[in-house]
């Protein structure tokens, strides 16, 4: 026998927030968040012999997301992206092998990640902060990325006897590995004094 079972669902979520105007100088208006991102389960189970059951399971959910901050702390340059994805393979068995003897096993990998970067893709520009006003333009100043990977394995034995009153005896096994390896940086590469200027409340010929 086998039986399969899937689904596929699409996330598609857009939220626009009002803009704020600082001083007489600036006026921000964020960017639109967008969420777009699938999420699918593929199921199959078998029963290859009486008592014995395999399943193997695999789940995707991945996504991609402008303007994560879609505040007027951001002008829509100086937003960022995040892209993230999170893969999972699952096998499992499952017997019956006398009626007082049980016994199942599963494996499980996950592969996954997450990173964020400027909306534009340019991590070599620099991020400007109004001091004053506490916004930021230009670009994200944070660009950053993570692994998230994790293996395991899971077993498990259960026996039932009968002697000097009903006992039941189990034994398991869970061997589990994490690993998150990242980074994470400032944007921008080189000298800012291009944006020291009366604009930003310099004064005339000031140098950064």
């Amino acid at each position: 026998r086998l039986w399969f079972f899937g689904t596929l669902e699409r996330v598609d979520n857009k939220t626009t927030l009002t803009g704020q105007t600082y001083g007489s100088f600036f006026d921000v208006s964020p960017g639109t968040f967008h969420f777009g991102g699938w999420n699918s389960l593929l199921k199959f189970t078998a029963t290859p012999a009486a008592n014995h059951t395999l399943a193997f399971r695999f789940t995707d959910n991945r996504a991609g997301i402008d303007n994560t901050q879609a505040t007027a702390g951001y002008a829509p340059e100086a937003d960022a992206h995040q892209d993230q994805e999170s893969t999972i393979y699952n096998v499992g068995y499952d017997a019956i092998l006398t009626p007082s003897w049980l016994a199942s096993v599963q494996v499980g990998i996950r592969t996954g990640y997450l990173e964020t970067r400027p909306m534009s893709g340019d991590v070599g520009l620099p991020a400007v902060f109004h001091n004053t006003y506490g916004f930021y333009t230009q670009s994200y100043p944070n660009w950053q990325y993570g692994d998230r990977n994790r293996d395991e394995l899971i077993a498990s034995t259960t026996y039932f006897f009968q002697g000097a009153g009903s006992h039941t005896l189990k034994a398991g096994l869970n061997l589990d590995q994490s690993e998150f390896s990242s980074f994470n940086n400032t944007t921008g590469i080189g000298a800012f004094d291009d944006v020291c200027t009366e604009a930003f409340g310099f004064e005339p010929g000031v140098e950064c």
